[in-house]
């Protein structure tokens, strides 16, 4: 009987939503952690990312660098960037085409994966923040 509650209660909070935690970590944070620039070796960043970061949900404001495959491609301000800092996939609810590049906005989003120094970090759920 004991072995039945039990599987019963994991199952149970398998079908309870999971709600990520928010995080106040900036992008220039998260950077400076597991970007190029930081000390820590490629599995400590891992570690690092993987505790403190993955999953967690964040606003940051960044300028678009383009719109491809539902995601935003953003800039932090003052990004020296080539490319994009930030790639979040947006909730299928944003309406993409309002987007011009250049445009400043601020999205709400889950933080995903990164994939190394020169990669940008990734998120999912992305919605736009209140103003």
């Amino acid at each position: 009987m004991k072995s039945l509650l039990s599987t019963a209660a994991v199952l149970v909070s398998l079908a309870a939503p999971a709600f990520a935690e928010t995080s106040s970590a900036t992008y220039a944070q998260i950077d400076s952690e597991i970007g190029c620039k930081g000390s820590a070796t490629d599995i400590k960043k891992d570690l690092i990312f993987n505790t403190k970061y993955r999953g967690r949900t964040v606003t940051w404001t960044g300028k678009v660098h383009d719109v491809k495959n539902g995601k935003l491609w953003l800039q932090t301000p003052g990004s020296r960037s080539i490319g994009s800092d930030f790639d979040v996939e947006m909730d299928s609810s944003v309406d993409l085409m309002q987007f011009d590049k250049g445009q400043t906005v601020t999205v709400q989003f889950e933080i995903k994966d990164y994939m190394g120094c020169f990669m940008p970090l990734f998120g999912k759920n992305g919605t736009l923040a209140a103003k």
